[in-house]
């Protein structure tokens, strides 16, 4: 299977899931029957002090601090790819998502945890959940298709995933989303990261900052090494490294 079509899949199965959240939180407007367990949960374990000391790790999700990191990762990959590629397609990525999270929120007016019975919330889907899986994972994706070691991109795709976590926990445990707006959140940036690098895989690699057999192309599952395309091994003749003979001296 290919990168493409695996991250084609994965975008579909993310994309089924968040409408399946959809569906249900449009017939039922309050918590769904785990979101009241894990909400009790933290409720129990969390403290003043706990949630004041997370409220770093929430505003990682936050939209004035996703937007700075976007524009100054893009402008980065754009000098270390020598293509304007990656940013084009952090930016394009990024207005997609909004176009579906703002909507939704609009649509199903889902109240927050903390909102009195009866009012109007924009809670469904988590807009720091979706805003993280989609900025930090697009862009440990990007430096991922880039020529670096293997280490690197371990530790990018790890610093993503942590940043993603951290912010999920800090809104659960200052009670300001229910588990399932984070996990509709989460579907939404999936759908949103995986989608558009599978089309770019396929029919535009510079938005990747890639050039077909350039040295940035993304290595394969096997790990085999890279060849670059225009440089061929010169044939030699069957003899050309053989000694040639020598006539014995004469005593």
């Amino acid at each position: 299977m290919t990168l493409a079509r695996l991250l084609a899949r994965i975008a579909t199965v993310a994309a089924a899931l968040f409408a399946l959240l959809v569906a249900a939180v449009a017939v039922h407007r309050g918590p769904l029957p785990l979101d009241g367990a894990v909400r009790d949960y933290f409720a129990a374990v969390a403290t003043a002090d706990s949630r004041r000391l997370v409220i770093p790790l929430a505003r990682l999700g936050a939209r004035e601090v996703l937007l700075p990191v976007l524009a100054a990762g893009g402008l980065v990959l754009w000098w270390w790819r020598r293509s304007p590629g990656p940013l084009v397609l952090l930016a394009a990525s990024y207005f997609g998502m909004a176009l579906v999270v703002g909507p939704t929120k609009r649509l199903l007016h889902r109240p927050e945890p903390f909102d009195v019975a009866g009012d109007i919330g924009r809670s469904f889907p988590s807009g720091h959940a979706a805003q993280a899986a989609l900025v930090y994972g697009l862009l440990a994706a990007l430096v991922a298709f880039g020529p670096v070691a293997r280490r690197t991109r371990a530790l990018a795709a790890g610093a993503a995933l942590l940043a993603c976590a951290g912010v999920g926990f800090a809104m659960l445990l200052r009670n300001s989303h229910w588990a399932s707006d984070l996990v509709a959140g989460y579907a939404v940036g999936v759908v949103w990261l995986a989608a558009p690098v599978a089309l770019a895989l396929r029919a535009a690699p510079w938005l990747l900052g890639l050039t077909p057999g350039g040295p940035s192309d993304p290595p394969s599952a096997a790990g085999a090494p890279h060849r670059s395309p225009g440089r061929t091994t010169p044939l030699r003749s069957a003899g050309s490294d053989r000694t040639r003979p020598t006539a014995p001296r004469s005593g």
